[in-house]
């Protein structure tokens, strides 16, 4: 199994005036293409730095973040957001729908700012897979939690990126809610072969992974 993505001594230090925090610390670690990474660790452990370091979201202190063999820590910023445009999705767990628009348009935001096609076949399946056919049209503040949640990933794979990167995605839901959504990125991860990396805390989700590293203190204990 070829691996997908890879980060190689990353660390990732805030600086608050003279306060120096260590968030990552070194780290290590590789992600196999296809399969569910969870990421598990007390709140503070460096989980949700890692991250949004891995999408692209904020530069690292020093290291290297492979995805296949280009290094994403060497592209301009130009460089970055289209790559984190046309190869990642994002989940996170306040859903960050623009409530002045329909689900079909949250949705369809991606493509809009990626300039990309609109495959309508898939996006049928998507949203059948889903379960948010009659949501299609209503705003998200017409709609439940956990239907929000779906129509966020929907969003999140509608530009069919290699790689989804989930930031406590049930945290905000219901037990019922939050394992249905988990069982739906586990189907859906099944049914188009995105590499999907879980932040979470709940031991039980971790549960569902092909695999779990542990976050303690910024370094890695796989």
């Amino acid at each position: 199994m070829s691996k997908e993505i890879r980060i190689e001594h990353l660390s990732k230090t805030y600086t608050n005036g003279d306060v120096k925090v260590e968030a990552l610390k070194d780290c290590s670690l590789e992600f196999e293409r296809g399969k569910m990474t969870a990421i598990i660790g007390a709140s503070g452990s460096g989980k949700s730095t890692l991250l949004q370091l891995l999408g692209g979201l904020m530069p690292a202190t020093s290291g290297q973040i492979f995805f296949g063999e280009k290094d994403i820590l060497q592209l301009t910023d130009v460089e970055l957001a289209e790559f984190r445009c046309r190869n990642v999705g994002f989940v996170f767990q306040f859903f960050n729908l623009i409530p002045e628009l329909t689900v079909r348009e949250n949705i369809e935001v991606p493509l809009q700012i990626g300039k990309m096609p609109m495959d309508g076949e898939y996006l049928e399946q998507l949203v059948e897979t889903l379960g948010i056919g009659e949501c299609m049209e209503r705003y998200p503040n017409q709609i439940s939690g956990g239907q929000q949640q779906r129509v966020a990933i929907a969003r999140a794979l509608v530009k069919k990126p290699q790689v989804i990167l989930c930031d406590e995605p049930t945290g905000n839901l219901d037990t019922h809610n939050g394992q249905m959504v988990l069982n739906l990125l586990r189907q859906l991860q099944k049914e188009y072969g995105q590499t999907i990396i879980l932040v979470t805390h709940d031991m039980h989700i971790a549960g569902l992974a092909d695999k779990v590293i542990r976050i303690e203190d910024g370094e890695i204990i796989v």
